[in-house]
């Protein structure tokens, strides 16, 4: 009965380390597969990756360019602005000085041309109040002769009325009082005319001096030339710092196929056989009482058991 015990644990043992060896086995399949699984992916994944950071970075170079091609645009058109301002800014500048000239040049003109008629106008008055004053000499030359004429008439009148003597000497006297004092109002109306011409005339001549003064006021002073006009400066572009180039560290390390962990197929059938070894020897140990096995021998060669032969060849069992 020992033997049978023994036989079915045997049994059970082998089978149980069967059932293990073959369920490590397949494990160890799945594993593998997994791990080439994982591998083909994280290959995958790292070339994606690196060609990403390529683009990326290509795409950052283009940006930069484009970022360039615009600043660059931006400043030429500021530059064509600043010298459009300034060739408008040099127009102007040359239009005012030519118009400070003409203005200069005209109020110049201006300046001579009154001059000259306030000369005129003096001139004119001037002659105007000796006119007046010839005009009176001449009104005062005929009074005079007029004076002169009425005394003869009336001296000759006396004649004629038959005074002689003493009575004519009066009356001639009394008509040359008369003439005398009638040729003085002439005289003192000639001084005063002449007195007043004068006076004319330096009145006239006072206001040529201030005619010619306000002329000269109204004189324009030569103008400044206006400031320079700046030339303008060209737009200065801003300076650009292109990515670097790409080492093997930026992609990080590749991924390598991992070493994964097996599990023992031949454990299970270590484990069977030192079950089965043990199993076998408690049977032989724990046989029935009365009933001799002889000495066991585990040794080299064959042997018998208890009479009955041997028991298979070169496994050593002797009983």
């Amino acid at each position: 009965m020992a033997l049978i015990g023994a036989a079915i644990g045997i049994g059970s043992t082998i089978f149980g380390a069967a059932s293990k060896s073959s369920s490590a086995s397949k494990a160890n399949s799945e594993a593998k597969k997994a791990a080439k699984e994982q591998y083909k992916y994280d290959k995958e994944k790292y070339r994606m990756g690196k060609n990403k950071l390529k683009a990326d970075r290509q795409f950052t170079i283009e940006g930069i360019e484009i970022d360039k091609r615009n600043d660059k645009t931006l400043a030429d058109l500021k530059d064509r602005q600043s010298l459009d301002r300034y060739e408008f800014d040099l127009k102007i500048r040359q239009m005012q000085m030519k118009n400070s000239s003409n203005q200069f040049a005209k109020s110049n003109q201006l300046y001579g041309t009154q001059l000259g008629f306030n000369s005129t106008a003096f001139n004119t008055a001037q002659a105007a109040e000796q006119q007046k004053m010839n005009d009176a000499m001449s009104e005062a030359a005929f009074q005079n002769e007029d004076l002169y004429v009425q005394g003869l008439q009336q001296s000759g009148t006396a004649m004629a009325r038959g005074m002689a003597g003493k009575s004519v000497g009066k009356q001639r006297q009394s008509l040359n009082a008369q003439l005398g004092r009638n040729q003085n109002i002439v005289m003192q109306n000639l001084l005063s005319s002449r007195s007043e011409m004068r006076s004319n005339i330096a009145n006239i001549a006072m206001q040529k001096e201030g005619a010619d003064i306000q002329a000269f006021a109204n004189l324009m002073i030569p103008a400044d030339a206006p400031p320079e006009v700046m030339e303008p400066y060209a737009t200065p572009l801003p300076e650009y710092q292109m990515p670097r180039e790409l080492e093997d560290f930026d992609f990080g390390p590749e991924p390598i196929k991992g070493a994964v962990a097996q599990q023992s197929t031949s454990a299970p059938w270590l484990n069977a056989l030192g079950s089965v070894s043990s199993s076998l020897v408690g049977a032989f140990n724990n046989g029935p009482s009365g009933f001799s096995y002889g000495n066991t021998q585990i040794g080299a060669g064959g042997g018998s058991v208890g009479g009955l032969g041997t028991f298979g060849p070169n496994y050593g069992f002797k009983i």
